[in-house]
Formats: structure tokens, C-alpha cells, sequence
């Protein structure tokens, strides 16, 4: 699918999309608030970011952009929702129209454990770099990520901390990556502990727009960057082997790419190489040009979060 559709797709107006659905709401600090199109409910809990254009449904716990919305909607896959969006006429739809604004004076905040934005406090943010500290790992604000504790629905367990990764990026939050941490007498502890919440995505951090370094995981990419000693470029995390079928969206014709998959042996049938094998052939598609990182596979270790804490011990 062309990178063009999907990014006009993601331009059309999710309020104009709203209003064209004869879905009434108010603009309010700037977001339109209405109920709910994807649940039945008379509180309206359902926010569109005027700025960024993006929703979240504080009910559902999750959001995303119009193609998400109309994926939930009618149960399309992510083609169908882009070339339904391309039919669409909703220009002018969301123009402001007293008509079309309700009263919420009723309207009670529904409390989320995964918050709608990803704005944090000074405590939260000292946590985050701590965080990142006790890792070994370079920390960078743009990334937005935030300290969270959850709990799942039902159980009788505690609450879990864990640090938060909007993905793909905080502009375009379809879900985010948790990783687990703890609070210790020795301060932040990091855990081998990880969550998802929402849609299930690749990481992006976008500087260089013609190189990438993809690897399987947030940690394992941005130890490649300290590994490669390069600073500006872009960085990929798949967060599952089965995101490599979204590297075409994401990484440009011509790009150079290096690709920086788990060390798998058999024991675990060589998913990482698999992985490596299959976003390769993605990417020539493209015309990139492609280069391996091997200095994990020759080291013996796993990864390369795993090769940077060999390699911090030995100095």
C-alpha cells in the first residue's frame, strides 16, 4: 500500500468523521468530547485531540487515529480501513456547529489506569530517567514515556510498576509497551517483566529518515545506538516478530538499514534469524540496502542490550 494513502488516510478529520456519523459532541480545551461511537453510553467519555487528531476512548482504555477507529468500527483490517477512509467525503464536516454541541454537565472523568497523554509530573519523570539510569541505557524526553502501575481486571494480585512506551510514537499512540520495574531499598530495580496494552506495535524513534537500526526490542535498540556510537540514527523496535510485516510502512525506499535480530539458537527454532531473514526480504522490496550487525551472534550472547552489559563489564 502506498505511504502517500496511508498518510492521507491519517490526515482526514476524525471529528468531521464523527459529526458525517451524526455523532453530536462540544470543543473543549481543545478536544472534542462525545460519547462513545464504539460503546453504548450516555456519559460521553470520548476525546479527539483537535491539535494532533487522535482519539482515545477513556472507557475502552485505548485509542489511535482514524484508521484505528474505523478498523474497531466495521472490524476491518488495516487496507480495507485505509481505502474506506479514501471513499469517504467528510470535508467541511467538522466545522464548528452549535447545533452539534451538547451538554456535559454530566460528564464525570472516567478514571483509566493507562492515562490518555503521556504528560508527567516531576516525580514521574525522575522516575523514568532513573529508570533508564539503572539500565545502562541513553534516555531522551521525546520519547515520552511514562511510569504506570497496573493491575489486571479481576485479580486478586497486587498492582505492578512499569514504565510505559507509547508506540509507534507519542504522536501516533495506537498502544503502548510496558516494562516492568520495582521499587527497592537500592532504588529503581528493573524486572523481566513485560505488558502490552492496546494494539500491539512496532517502536519508532525517527531522526535520520534515511538509516534505521531494527532490532526485536525498545532496550535492544538503543543499546545498538551506544554499541554503534551513532546518536542520529533512526531506531526500530519490532516488539514482537510478528511487527515485521510493518517495516514497509514505516522505512522509506533507498533507506540503509541494519538489522539487529536476536541471537536464537535452536533451542528457541531460530526465530530471531527467521525474523532477521523475513525483514530483509521485506526491505529490498524497497530498494534498501541492507547490512547485518553480527558482533551479538559473535560475542555468543543473545542480543544487543545483552552484548552492551558484556561490554560495559569488561571496561
Amino acid at each position: 500500500m502506498r505511504e502517500e494513502l496511508i498518510l492521507r488516510a491519517r490526515r482526514q478529520s476524525i471529528v468531521g468523521y464523527l459529526k458525517a456519523l451524526g455523532i453530536k459532541g462540544k470543543n473543549e480545551n481543545g478536544r472534542f468530547i462525545c460519547c462513545s461511537p464504539l460503546r453504548g453510553e450516555t456519559t460521553a467519555s470520548f476525546s479527539v485531540s483537535l491539535e494532533k487528531n487522535l482519539w482515545y476512548d477513556f472507557g475502552a482504555g485505548f485509542g489511535g487515529d482514524l484508521i484505528t477507529l474505523i478498523e474497531k468500527l466495521n472490524g476491518y483490517d488495516f487496507k480495507k480501513a485505509v481505502r474506506y477512509i479514501e471513499g469517504l467525503d467528510i470535508s467541511g464536516a467538522d466545522d464548528d456547529d452549535e447545533e452539534s454541541a451538547v451538554s456535559l454537565s454530566s460528564h464525570k472523568e472516567v478514571k483509566t489506569e493507562v492515562p490518555p497523554d503521556t504528560g508527567q509530573s516531576k516525580k514521574g519523570r525522575l522516575t523514568v530517567e532513573k529508570y533508564f539510569k539503572a539500565l545502562g541505557l541513553p534516555y531522551y524526553p521525546r520519547i515520552e514515556a511514562f511510569p504506570l502501575s497496573y493491575k489486571k481486571p479481576n485479580s486478586t494480585s497486587p498492582s505492578r510498576n512499569y514504565i510505559g512506551f507509547p508506540v509507534p510514537t507519542p504522536a501516533e499512540r495506537f498502544g503502548i509497551e510496558c516494562r516492568g520495574f520495582d521499587i527497592t531499598s537500592q532504588g529503581i530495580t528493573p524486572r523481566h517483566r513485560r505488558m502490552n496494552l492496546g494494539r500491539k506495535m512496532p517502536w519508532i524513534l525517527m531522526r535520520d529518515p534515511e538509516r534505521f537500526l531494527v532490532t526485536e526490542s525498545i532496550t535492544d535498540s538503543l543499546a545498538g545506538e551506544v554499541i554503534l556510537g551513532n546518536t542520529q540514527i533512526s531506531l526500530v523496535a519490532l516488539n514482537g516478530t510478528g511487527n515485521v510485516k510493518y517495516l514497509p510502512n514505516y522505512i522509506h525506499n533507498g533507506s540503509e538499514v541494519l538489522l539487529g535480530m536476536d541471537n536464537d539458537g535452536e533451542q528457541n527454532e531460530y526465530i530471531g534469524q527467521q525474523t532477521e531473514a523475513e525483514a530483509e526480504k521485506l526491505l529490498l522490496s524497497k530498494r534498501c540496502h541492507i547490512s547485518h550487525i553480527t558482533n551479538h551472534v559473535d560475542a555468543g550472547v543473545k542480543d544487543l542490550f545483552r552484548l552492551l552489559q558484556l561490554e560495559t563489564k569488561h571496561k
